[in-house]
């Protein structure tokens, strides 16, 4: 059986066509995408941009998917991967044009993440999140007084993680027979299992979301 949870998480590119839609035409952009895990978004940003982007991320099983996905791609040319973190970096002051990072920031922290895409990015550059509410609403104001304008807030529907994304992914899972399974897989449907009994347990509003699109001033 070939299971690949990058077919679920794909569902949500549409979203991230639509925050990338939003944003004026750009001739070969400079993207830094931000926890770029396996990629599935990034792939999707250079077929949507025609520019060239810098994928990072600390988990370095994730980046070894992306690095066997790129090889089949048509992209190898416009995406460099790299296994380091936003906060400890080597990039140039104003370096990008986007920054982009889908459920990243948070992580990092709001602060120090927003400081250190200040640092990187171009005046009049956009940085675009996606984030849950609970997490970034509150810091807006952060934003703001660090010089990044909110110009666009894209919601995404309600539930929609739950919809389209865990519940359909439980299913599956348990129709698997592992037998069928590389040690791989067994090890991502296991970590699949875990988000998803967190999930269960989780206040439904923790997972509700938007695109934030910011420009720096």
């Amino acid at each position: 059986m070939d299971f690949d949870i990058d077919n679920f998480r794909s569902v949500f590119l549409r979203y991230t066509r639509m925050a990338h839609d939003f944003l004026p035409k750009m001739i070969e952009p400079h993207i830094l995408d931000v926890g770029c895990g396996s990629g599935v978004p990034t792939l999707e940003l250079a077929k949507m941009s025609n520019g060239t982007i810098i994928a990072i991320d600390v988990d370095m099983e994730a980046l070894t998917k992306f690095h066997k996905k790129l090889k089949n791609s048509n992209y190898e040319h416009r995406i460099t991967i790299k296994q380091i973190s936003l906060l400890d970096n080597e990039f140039p002051d104003e370096n990008f044009d986007i920054i982009w990072a889908e459920g990243a920031i948070h992580v990092i922290g709001f602060k120090k993440g927003m400081n250190a895409c200040h640092r990187i990015l171009k005046k009049k550059g956009f940085l675009v999140l996606l984030e849950a509410f609970a997490g970034i609403e509150k810091n807006l104001e952060l934003f703001s007084y660090r010089g990044f304008k909110l110009v666009k807030k894209i919601v995404l529907p309600e539930g929609i993680w739950l919809k389209e994304y865990f519940d359909p992914l439980e299913k599956l899972i348990e129709t698997i027979d592992y037998s069928e399974l590389g040690p791989d897989q067994v090890k991502e449907i296991e970590k699949a299992k875990d988000e998803i009994e967190w999930v269960k347990n989780a206040d439904p509003e923790e997972l509700d979301c938007a695109f934030y699109i910011f420009l720096k001033n």
